[in-house]
């Protein structure tokens, strides 16, 4: 991915922050034949770029996020994206351990319970690692979802609709179930959490 960053054109709102307006309004015009549209005519103009005598004009960078106005939003984006990380990787994780239980209650197996306990490694089987990959393939729903979700609700109600559908797939995991139940419940947790 970092080397396509090369490729990826900055933002317009980026080059008028910049005070480079022409290269904004070459972007704006890339974006405007891809869409099949004519770009409106007029300056590009942004009031929040012009600058009094009080408040000298100066660059914004990645400590312009822990300035003042911004340090509240930075936080909470950054809260959320943890969040949403450790969700994520903690249902992979939790995933296999699921599986290596000898709780048949939880998706486990028997048979686990009569591996060597010599060793606190328990080896996944080949039924284990197909439901593995079946749950991972639920990041294509989930975000195909996720985009439909947005254009209808918007950011925000899509973000919080899908933390409670994820809450709640983790809570019927402390259920007595069948394994297949378990690996739909964790296909939907994953869907949800992509």
């Amino acid at each position: 991915f970092a080397f396509c960053c090369i490729w990826l054109p900055e933002s317009a709102r980026f080059y008028v922050a910049h005070d480079e307006r022409d290269k904004a309004k070459t972007v704006l015009e890339r974006v405007a034949r891809y869409n099949n549209k004519d770009l409106p005519e007029g300056a590009l103009v942004a009031d929040y770029i012009e600058q009094d005598e009080k408040y000298p004009k100066k660059r914004s960078g990645i400590l312009a996020l822990l300035e003042k106005p911004l340090l509240i939003t930075t936080l909470l984006i950054w809260l959320v994206w943890m969040m949403n990380a450790f969700s994520y990787y903690g249902m992979t994780l939790y995933t296999t351990k699921l599986f290596q239980s000898t709780d048949t209650c939880h998706g486990g197996s028997e048979a686990n319970a009569h591996h060597n306990r010599t060793s606190l490694c328990i080896p996944l089987k080949q039924e284990d690692y197909v439901d593995i990959i079946a749950t991972s393939f639920s990041e294509v729903p989930g975000l195909i979802l996720t985009f439909l979700l947005i254009e209808r609700l918007g950011r925000k109600l899509t973000m919080s609709l899908q933390f409670l559908f994820f809450g709640i797939a983790n809570y019927l995991l402390y259920f007595c179930m069948s394994r297949s139940v378990i690996v739909w419940i964790l296909f939907v947790a994953r869907a949800f959490i992509a």
